[in-house]
């Protein structure tokens, strides 16, 4: 017989993991620089540093503080790539 948490769908098993909030905090800051990146030629200078507002919502709302700080540390050094040097 299995067991009742093998029943239960792939996504909730992944939201009650804490791991999966940590890997979302991290990828979702470098998926948006890839974003900025691919319009870049659409942008042209403009660094538009209020798209990184976005992954830290989102990794703060799922996850909670500590996430959303990480996700704040990925997006401030993302950011930092992008900006061009002075």
């Amino acid at each position: 017989m299995s067991s009742p948490a093998a029943l239960r769908p792939l996504w909730q098993r992944l939201q009650t993991h804490p791991s999966w909030h940590y890997l979302l905090a991290c990828l979702l800051p470098i998926l948006t620089l890839m974003l900025r990146n691919e319009f870049s030629v659409s942008l042209g200078d403009h660094t538009l540093l209020i798209l990184y507002i976005l992954p830290i919502i989102i990794s703060a709302f799922l996850g909670g503080l500590l996430p959303g700080l990480i996700s704040t540390l990925v997006s401030a050094t993302c950011a930092a790539y992008v900006i061009p040097p002075a």
